[in-house]
């Protein structure tokens, strides 16, 4: 982490490259002779105690290669030459050189002319050379854009014969400073400091002088990277810094959590508080954010190597006394990794002076500054003055001077100074002044981290005046003494007044809220006018309400709805109360309960048969099932009980007193009081006030499962009818039977097949013809039928209709519709089909021709012939490709009831179309069944002979064949190979072991629907004969079923009676057998076989053969009964002839007689 911090610090910021810099160590490296030979003549002066390291002695040409510079376009370069022992300045020289480039020159060099003192630097304590030295500050800037810089210093290095010495000119070398002015960081070469000053680039060329990486890759460091470092993200396709290195929590651009081990300082992470910083509370607090208005730095100077060297000594006026200052030729001087203004050999007597102007308004200068007593100081002084005003003198402390820092033997030390000065003006000029007056190579003053700093005395302030704002910047107003807007950010109106609900405090900027129960106000407590709206009243505390409310936490809250007036914190607590209430002893006011009154402020109860009244004797209004206030007394059906309640009597009862069950009258047909039960001839009934008896009957009213059967329970059982329905119905409910209805009495039910077209529905009344039916015990025909209606049953099923398939796969390419159609429907009787809509209940993805396509499935409604077969046509590009829907079909029989079947359709895009075609919709088990396959296709691709795999599945059969595209292939299933049931037929298109289509297909199998079929050995059968009625069941599982059989005289519309008039009993079988002599001669007999919902019937006509017959061709009839044409007329005639009765019998059907 540390090298990683390191390589991005230097990036950032582009330290300078330094050699030989004082204070520091004396270790020289990497220097060599003008032969490239290494060089370590090392040199310190005062044995390296002191003023070292040097490079030298120098006596002849060196070199030093710098290597591994950032990219950069300009260089400054700074260093200090020392020349030593005897300069004769004849045609002797020093040039310094970077890059096969001059930047300093000197010639005809003579050591008359130093001005360092010869003790400057020797070689130890004793050793003091004849001729003074010469400290020299070399400066330079220079256009330079290499990667690797040499510096060599070549000089003449003669030496002379002086007395009996020989001696040379050497130098020696220090504070090397190499400050390169770096390119921008995606630049590889570069003319400037800017992103549009680059010459090359990291990667391919430059546009408009900018250099762009390539996709996937952004600018860091001079070069193109895939991954931006830690801490940078990638933008515009460079690395940029999120916000600070090292920092834990970014907020916008700035830090605001660094990592463990940093500390922050202005939204940076650094290892230590800047110079310009103070720590406080583990954060580096900079000196501009030390003042509460803020603050401008006005300058910035000598804190670092890393600065601006020209404009720095460009910021400074430097009055001097030439023979005591600038003795080295600058006006700096560099120690130990740090630019110093003036220093040794620099400044000792004369003044530093700094100019600003056009500065914004303020009320302080703030000065930091560390000053540097160097050597031989007495008592002398060091000054600053601020437009020529003293604000600073010290004089030199010896006290202080204990490390000797510098040169000679004297004693030096280093004091830092914070000043802070009143100051308004716009402009400041500011001295540093040192009064010394020796040479600077003997005593001296610097100065370094030179800091200054204006205060503003407001954010917004024009002018200040005594430290204070006497006018602000527009918009800004004055607002005690502070610069401030007059808005509604401050509740402030345009004429700087406080807003509606404000006040002003004379303190703050804002003006503070009126307390909450003031409109307006004075002050925190007292109210000019209480809250407009809140019901709160009295000045100036406003803290009390209008009568209806009461005062809770600065509002006035509504009292309960029941108190008049209330009180305290509690909407409960009630002074007086409404109409209708009581006020209790706990100050709520109480409403008494419906059946009490009020009397003396206290709840009272009614008595106990009102509901509400006005006293203990008025009742207003009756408790249930009492009438007639204010008696209030138990109305009709109803009992008083021993709790003064009214009770229900016992349906049995009209009336009743003292229990349900004590009835004084009856209810409906029944008797005898108080049990009121059911006569002993009649049926009970538990529920209804009416006994079936045999003039009354309580009917139950259901449809069986399938909709197919009425059945009518009566309770008791029916003696035998004619199977004609019209026999037992009126007319209204006969043509809502449908055509040719079938009815049939069992037992104790009458139950009616219906025909097709029927209309009755749930609700229906069901009505009979009167003095037609009776039961078996009763002399008596029923006249009157109760509970008549049919009602809805929950074991009736629901409709449904089963299409040839569940799915529908639309290709665009195919010519034809695809078609669904019915293959059976259950559960609607022998009734038409009620279609109600199509609803689309999914859809994988909109399209606006799904509405469209409802609309046309909607209108084949009207075109189904429902005699036949019901079916709906899909065309093959009503849909986007690849989408898929699912319908619901909605529909009802003719009960209401309604059903429903789903319809899958799928638009596919493939190119294969699958033909199916089938012989019918349903087929019998013993019936070979043959379908038709066909693939075809409208591809480009496919050629016409490409064979496909076609594999089907029903039940447990499969088969697999291979097939030539536009072939067709003749799939079959052999009889009885299927049971009964519904049957899913999956088929499956492939090619290359890949599914291309697949769809299922709904087949119907069946067992043939059973037939009862009824034979016999005449319809015309004397009386002394045998019946013999044989009963088959066809296509039944079980042949020899057991049959229901029932008997109606056709001829005395009646049951069947024996010749000594006794019922014919007829027991179950399979053959009816009667013995000779049993039935009645000469009448017509209907004989019906039932089987579960089968029935049969068959008429046999009962004749005497041994009789003689008489033709009777001229008997006249006269037919008086127009209004019936389609029932049979039977004439008898009995002729007395010679004591032997003989019997003519006529049959008139459609008006023709037949004679016998």
């Amino acid at each position: 982490m540390f090298h990683l911090l390191c390589l991005l610090i230097k990036i950032t910021n582009g330290f300078p490259t330094t050699d030989l810099m004082e204070g520091t160590g004396t270790l020289n490296v990497n220097w060599q002779k003008q032969d490239s030979s290494p060089f370590t003549s090392q040199f310190s002066c005062d044995i390296g105690v002191l003023m070292g390291p040097f490079m030298g002695q120098v006596d002849r040409n060196i070199k030093k290669t710098f290597t591994n510079l950032q990219p950069h376009y300009s260089l400054q370069v700074s260093l200090d030459i020392l020349y030593r022992e005897y300069w004769s300045g004849i045609s002797n020289f020093v040039n310094i050189i970077i890059d096969s480039q001059i930047i300093y020159t000197d010639s005809s060099i003579t050591t008359s002319n130093f001005n360092t003192p010869n003790d400057y630097c020797k070689t130890n304590a004793f050793l003091i050379f004849l001729y003074n030295q010469q400290l020299t500050t070399l400066r330079k800037s220079i256009s330079h854009s290499n990667a690797n810089l040499q510096l060599e210093i070549k000089s003449s290095f003669q030496c002379s014969l002086l007395s009996l010495y020989t001696v040379c000119e050497k130098l020696l070398v220090k504070n090397v400073v190499l400050s390169p002015q770096l390119c921008h960081f995606t630049c590889l070469t570069c003319t400037g400091p800017n992103n549009n000053d680059c010459l090359t680039c990291p990667n391919g060329t430059t546009q408009n002088g900018k250099c762009l990486c390539q996709i996937g890759y952004s600018a860091y460091n001079y070069q193109c990277v895939q991954t931006c470092p830690q801490y940078y993200k990638t933008q515009n396709q460079e690395c940029q810094l999120n916000c600070s290195l090292n920092c834990q929590n970014c907020v916008g651009q700035k830090c605001n959590t660094c990592e463990s081990g940093y500390i922050l300082h202005m939204g940076q992470c650094v290892t230590a508080c800047p110079k310009s910083s103070t720590l406080q509370s583990s954060v580096c607090v900079d000196y501009s954010e030390q003042s509460a208005f803020g603050s401008q730095y006005i300058g910035k100077y000598f804190d670092s190597l890393d600065i601006d060297l020209l404009s720095q000594i460009n910021a400074f006026t430097f009055t001097f006394n030439p023979a005591f200052s600038k003795l080295t030729g600058q006006i700096f001087s560099t120690y130990n990794n740090q630019y110093l203004l003036g220093g040794y050999g620099v400044w000792s007597n004369g003044q530093f002076t700094t100019e600003f102007n056009g500065l914004p308004a303020h009320n302080k200068i703030r000065i930091y500054l560390t000053a540097w007593f160097i050597d031989n100081w007495t008592n002398q002084q060091f000054m600053i003055k601020l437009d020529g005003n003293t604000i600073y003198q010290v004089s030199y402390q010896p006290a202080k001077a204990i490390n000797n820092l510098f040169y000679l033997g004297a004693k030096d030390y280093i004091e830092n100074i914070n000043l802070s000065v009143d100051h308004t003006s716009n402009s400041a000029q500011l001295t540093f002044q040192a009064t010394l007056s020796v040479s600077s190579f003997q005593a001296s003053l610097a100065l370094s981290n030179i800091y200054i700093l204006i205060d503003y005395c407001d954010n917004n302030c024009d002018v200040c005046s005594n430290t204070q704002c006497t006018t602000c910047k527009s918009p800004y107003q004055l607002i005690h003494n502070k610069c401030g807007l007059c808005d509604s950010s401050n509740f402030r109106n345009n004429d700087c007044s406080c807003q509606t609900g404000y006040y002003d405090d004379n303190v703050d900027q804002q003006c503070q809220k009126c307390k909450q129960e003031c409109e307006t106000c004075l002050d925190a407590t007292s109210c000019t006018q209480c809250k407009l709206g809140s019901n709160l009243i009295i000045l100036p505390n406003c803290m009390n309400c209008n009568t209806g409310f009461y005062y809770q936490n600065g509002i006035c809250s509504k009292c309960d709805p029941k108190c008049i007036a209330c009180f305290g914190s509690s909407k409960s607590e009630c002074l007086s109360c409404s109409t209708g209430q009581i006020l209790n002893t706990n100050n709520e006011c109480q409403t008494c309960l419906s059946n009490q009154f009020i009397q003396n402020n206290t709840c009272q109860d009614c008595q106990y048969n009102c509901q509400t009244c006005s006293d203990t004797q008025q009742c207003l209004t009756c408790t249930d099932a009492r009438i007639n206030a204010p008696f209030c007394v138990c109305q009709i059906g109803y009992y008083e009980n021993i709790h003064k309640s009214c009770q229900p009597c016992n349906f049995r009862c009209s009336t009743c007193e003292t229990s349900r069950d004590n009835c004084l009258t009856c209810s409906g047909n029944r008797q005898n009081p108080p049990l009121c039960n059911c006569l002993n001839d009649s049926g009970s009934n538990d529920s209804s006030i009416w006994c079936t008896d045999c003039d009354v009957v309580n009917l139950d009213v259901k449809m069986n499962y399938n909709s197919k059967k009425l059945i009518i329970n009566f309770g008791k059982k029916i003696k035998r009818m004619s199977p004609d329905c019209s026999a037992f119905f009126e007319q209204s409910t006969l043509q809502n039977l449908g055509m040719n209805p079938s009815c049939f009495v069992n037992s104790q039910q009458i139950q009616v097949l219906l025909g097709s077209n029927a209309t009755i529905y749930f609700g229906s009344s069901i009505n009979f013809k009167k003095n037609i039916i009776k039961f078996e015990d009763c002399q008596n025909t029923l006249s009157q039928f109760l509970n008549n209606i049919l009602t809805s049953n929950s074991d009736i099923e629901a409709p449904i209709i089963v299409f040839s398939k569940n799915s529908v796969l639309l290709s665009a390419c195919a010519h034809t519709p695809d078609v669904i159609y019915q293959i059976k429907t259950q559960n609607f009787g022998n009734n038409q089909i009620t279609f109600i809509d199509w609803r689309l209940v999914r859809v994988t993805k909109q399209d606006p021709k799904i509405i469209e396509f409802l609309d046309k499935l909607k209108s084949q409604f009207k075109n189904q012939n429902q005699n036949q077969h019901i079916f709906f046509e899909f065309t093959n590009d009503l849909l986007e490709m690849e989408n898929d829907i699912l319908l619901e079909l909605e529909y009802q029989n003719f009960l209401g009831i309604q059903g429903s079947s789903f319809i899958t359709i799928k638009q596919l895009s493939t190119k294969l179309i699958l033909n199916v075609q089938t012989q019918r919709n349903e087929y019998l088990t013993s019936q070979f069944i043959q379908i038709s396959i066909q693939v075809s296709h409208c591809s480009d691709v496919l050629s016409n002979d490409t064979k496909f795999n076609i594999s089907t599945m029903i039940g447990t059969l499969k088969k697999e064949v291979e097939i030539v595209v536009g072939d067709y292939y003749n799939y079959t299933i052999e009889p009885y190979l299927l049971n009964t049931g519904l049957y899913q037929l999956n088929i499956q298109v492939s090619n290359q072991e890949t599914i291309d289509l697949e769809q299922n297909f709904q087949i119907y199998i069946s067992s043939e629907q059973p037939e009862l079929e009824l034979a016999t050995q005449s319809n015309f059968l004397g009386y002394s004969q045998q019946l013999n009625i044989f009963g088959k069941m066809l296509n039944a599982a079980q042949q020899n079923q057991v049959f229901n059989w029932d008997c109606f005289d056709l001829t005395s519309n009646s049951e069947c009676l024996t010749q000594n008039q006794s019922l014919l009993i007829l027991p179950d079988s399979s053959t009816l057998t009667i013995q000779p002599n049993t039935l009645i001669p000469f009448s017509i007999y209907l004989f019906v076989a039932r089987y579960q919902d089968l029935q049969q019937q068959i008429t046999i006509t009962v004749v005497e053969s041994s009789v003689q017959k008489y033709n009777m061709n001229h008997i006249q009839i006269l037919m008086m009964d127009t209004q019936t044409t389609m029932i049979n007329y039977f004439l008898n005639l009995n002729i007395l002839k010679q004591s032997k009765i003989l019997i003519c019998y006529y049959i008139l059907p459609y008006w023709q007689i037949q004679t016998y």
